[in-house]
């Protein structure tokens, strides 16, 4: 099998902020393991963010589209193209945050290598849980029950984030359309494997053991935690709804 692309977007208001610099941190890691980054950065205002990350070895493509869908499928796309031109045979997407994911990415791609998956969708590890913060476990092991629920599977993850793919099925994340079905155009790298495996993809799962950086988990616990509750919340509702509704579409 051929190189891995990582790839993410970031949107961030200052070189300050804490998210900004755990990005640069994930980018440092990613390259230095010999895997290419793909960045769709919508920090316009704030040229520098672009700059630093092409600086550290990524590959930075501006947003054209607003939108967290659009942005995302922007991203796929620019993956797909820096794939072929370097020979890449997997992509994965990220949060850049999730500096700790890149030394799992050798595990979770290992079902695309061996052939024995299309989609892998990572799980947190009971350990992995306990790093995260209280209040962002409860709500996502309940989004997480529903997505098992409703689509008849054991032991999935969606709410960690991370999802890697093989280039044969790019298209189901480029040009996911969640609206034609139904669904908010926001969280694509969610619903694109459940729309995938209607198709007849191979989704598999696969454990990890990563840590939530600590740092970020003190934010998001203290000064943060009024915001982080309600966007928990939101994200709660919106993906189990969405999960519901996805679950319901025929096979074409």
């Amino acid at each position: 099998m051929g190189g891995v692309v990582v790839v993410t977007t970031t949107l961030y208001n200052s070189i300050e902020e804490l998210r900004f610099r755990l990005a640069c941190d994930m980018v440092r890691v990613a390259v230095a393991d010999g895997y290419k980054v793909v960045i769709g950065d919508d920090s316009s205002i704030i040229p520098e963010v672009a700059g630093t990350f092409r600086s550290l070895g990524a590959n930075v493509y501006p947003r054209h589209h607003k939108g967290v869908g659009s942005g995302r499928r922007e991203a796929f796309f620019h993956a797909w193209e820096v794939s072929v031109r370097e020979n890449c045979s997997a992509i994965v997407w990220t949060e850049p945050e999730k500096v700790d994911l890149i030394r799992w990415v050798g595990k979770i791609i290992r079902p695309l290598e061996n052939g024995e998956a299309d989609i892998v969708i990572p799980a947190r590890t009971e350990r992995s849980w306990q790093t995260w913060p209280a209040f962002q476990r409860e709500s996502e092991t309940r989004a997480n029950g529903v997505y098992n629920e409703v689509l008849g599977t054991r032991g999935f993850d969606p709410m960690f984030g991370p999802v890697a793919f093989t280039l044969d099925f790019v298209p189901e994340f480029a040009f996911c359309n969640p609206k034609a079905l139904g669904v908010p155009d926001t969280y694509v790298q969610h619903y694109a494997p459940i729309i995938a495996r209607h198709h007849g993809a191979r989704v598999v799962s696969v454990e990890v053991d990563m840590t939530y950086p600590p740092e970020q988990r003190a934010e998001e616990e203290g000064a943060a935690k009024e915001t982080m509750l309600e966007k928990r919340k939101w994200q709660l509702g919106s993906l189990s709804e969405a999960y519901r509704t996805l679950a319901k579409i025929s096979p074409r």
